[in-house]
């Protein structure tokens, strides 16, 4: 596993362990899973939408058949991985926010 991979599991077991922590903050954990909520969610919205329109398309037009598969075959786990998390993150968060 790359470090990628791992930052991305660590982060996803703090903000699991904060949403899912007593609320001895009071209306601020609240707060807390709104923002990681949005943030999780546009960070996902985002990355698809720019690997999808932008970066996906540009990369077929101008790279030669096999470094676009070479390229494709180091960028996609990285880019899933990235998905995988924030939109696990925004599950646990709108799952706490509206039980």
């Amino acid at each position: 596993m790359g470090w990628a991979a791992r930052f991305l599991t660590a982060v996803s077991f703090l903000a699991a362990g904060v949403l899912f922590a007593p609320d001895a903050l009071g209306a601020g954990a609240a707060a807390a899973a709104r923002l990681v909520h949005v943030l999780a969610f546009a960070t996902a919205w985002g990355a698809g939408l720019w690997v999808t329109f932008v970066g996906g398309i540009v990369m077929f037009k101008y790279l030669p058949r096999h470094q676009f598969g070479s390229l494709q075959g180091k960028m996609f786990p990285a880019y899933f991985m990235l998905i995988s998390v924030c939109s696990a993150i925004s599950v646990a968060a709108f799952a706490y926010l509206y039980p």
